[in-house]
């Protein structure tokens, strides 16, 4: 009798804390904001407010843009929000840029945004500093990458993965 009594408590028991585990849209965590700073011109991300991506010279970054990495519960995913627009950083596919998705995009699916708002990471180590690749989701062959800097911006485009193109690096410390 002490055994069923045993039994049914930790059934009971087990029941109530699985109604207690978090649904999809509470799992989506902010896990740390920082600047984006690319490793190929030194360049910061920033996000201009009307949809585009690009990366900015230290001589004309204001320190206030920064990005969070906020995750979603598909296999280590997250998406790259900008913390002055809310809006998350996305492929566009008619002109090879990396974007900016509006803030509604970005939370939609229960906060797991389109496919294509969506970013795995590549860890790359480099003179014992931690530093990251950027790699779609939807198009995991792909990398966000700083064009060649045209004066005080670079572009944001997306290009094959390539773990020697020190372009497609990032200093990025948000707890990946």
């Amino acid at each position: 009798m002490r055994w069923k009594n045993l039994v049914m408590l930790t059934a009971g028991l087990a029941l109530a804390v699985s109604f207690l585990a978090p649904t999809a849209a509470q799992a989506d965590t902010n896990h740390g904001c920082n600047f984006l700073q690319n490793i190929g011109p030194e360049y910061y991300g920033w996000d201009n407010g009307a949809g585009s991506f690009y990366f900015k010279s230290p001589a004309t970054f204001d320190y206030s843009e920064t990005f969070c990495n906020l995750g979603i519960p598909i296999n280590g995913q997250f998406e790259v929000l900008s913390n002055s627009t809310d809006g998350c950083l996305a492929i566009d596919t008619t002109n090879g840029l990396t974007t900016v998705d509006t803030p509604a995009a970005c939370a939609l699916n229960g906060g797991r945004g389109y496919p294509w708002d969506r970013w795995t990471a590549i860890s790359i180590r480099y003179h014992n500093n931690q530093l990251w690749m950027l790699r779609s989701a939807e198009y995991p062959g792909y990398c966000i990458h700083a064009d060649t800097a045209n004066g005080s911006t670079a572009t944001a485009d997306w290009v094959p993965c390539n773990s020697n193109d020190h372009y497609q690096w990032f200093n990025w410390d948000v707890g990946l």
